[in-house]
């Protein structure tokens, strides 16, 4: 009787150590099966790059400009009307815009604001890819964004455009001034004869520096900067000595019967003009020698008429979604 009770207590403890081994086993099981599947997921994260379908580059997935929003504060809240390339618009853009025309967002045309805002999105992201800014969140893909900076950062694009892009004529200039805008010192004390002699003098040195010598238009520019003496011909002769004239051939036309104009008829890339004395006439017909100037015809670009056009082209590259509200 008493060994009955030893052996059936044994088998009580025996079938309670397997109870415990076999829980412990299935938790370890379920535990590993879980971290198995939630390495398994979460190892390919949303933003890692993928393959491009288009090229076979390595392309980054568009989570992660959502991903960029997250470290702004309130971003991702915040209603996207459009994604253009590597940013995204929002309804704060459209705020924006009609707040500057004082108006509402009930009283724009949505649809032609938001094009015009992806315009202006692919003109600061080509500028951007041409090396001319530098784009960042504080003007770029964020919600809150500095719309002034943004702003002066489309001038910048544009004139940049203006210089580089644009369908135009480079001409270079140097100068000497013998009356601007009044007669200088050396023209009252001792005469306009002399200030122009005095002048002539100056230029024709500098031009055989370029002509005979090699020097370019900009050292040439410089020389005359750096002479004192011109002091007393004319008081901005520091800044008249050397500057860039920007021409459209079709736009800015220049009278063919004027000095620029003739030489500008027959010049090819590179030629520089002969010496030219420069006269206005004044509101009583009278005539003024204003300055002796000889021109260099830098460059003939050819490009694009307008900055429209130049986004135009290169929105042919750039995706473009807008978002229905």
């Amino acid at each position: 009787m008493e060994e009955a009770l030893i052996e059936k207590n044994h088998g009580s403890k025996l079938d309670f150590k397997l109870l415990v081994v076999g829980i412990f086993t299935i938790i370890i099981v379920g535990l590993g099966t879980f971290i198995g599947l939630y390495w398994y997921k979460f190892s390919r994260l949303p933003w890692e790059p993928k393959e491009s379908v288009d090229t076979g580059k390595a392309v980054s997935d568009i989570s992660e400009m959502d991903a960029t929003l997250i470290s702004i504060p309130g971003a991702s809240e915040v209603e996207k009307v459009a994604r253009v390339g590597d940013e995204y618009l929002f309804i704060t853009d459209l705020e924006y815009y009609a707040n500057l025309r004082l108006m509402t967002l009930e009283e724009i045309d949505r649809s032609n604001v938001i094009e015009e805002l992806i315009d202006e999105s692919i003109m600061l992201q080509s500028g951007e890819q041409e090396g001319w800014i530098e784009l960042d969140l504080e003007v770029f893909n964020n919600p809150f964004k500095n719309f002034d900076k943004r702003r002066s950062l489309m001038v910048e694009v544009e004139d940049k455009f203006n210089y580089y892009k644009r369908d135009q004529l480079i001409i270079e200039q140097v100068a000497v001034f013998v009356w601007n805008v009044e007669m200088g010192e050396l023209a009252r004390t001792e005469g306009m004869d002399v200030a122009r002699s005095f002048a002539k003098e100056k230029i024709d040195n500098v031009y055989r520096l370029v002509t005979e010598e090699g020097k370019t238009m900009k050292e040439a520019g410089e020389i005359l900067a750096n002479d004192t003496s011109l002091l007393q011909l004319d008081e901005n002769y520091k800044g008249n000595a050397y500057g860039e004239i920007l021409l459209s051939e079709e736009r800015d036309l220049v009278p063919e019967e004027s000095d620029l104009g003739s030489f500008l008829s027959t010049a090819k890339e590179g030629d520089i003009s002969s010496v030219y004395l420069e006269r206005i006439k004044t509101d009583t017909g009278e005539e003024i020698d204003v300055r002796y100037v000889f021109y260099k015809l830098k460059s003939k670009q050819t490009g694009f008429e307008d900055v429209s056009d130049w986004i135009k082209d290169c929105s042919k590259s750039v995706p473009i979604d807008i978002y229905t509200s």
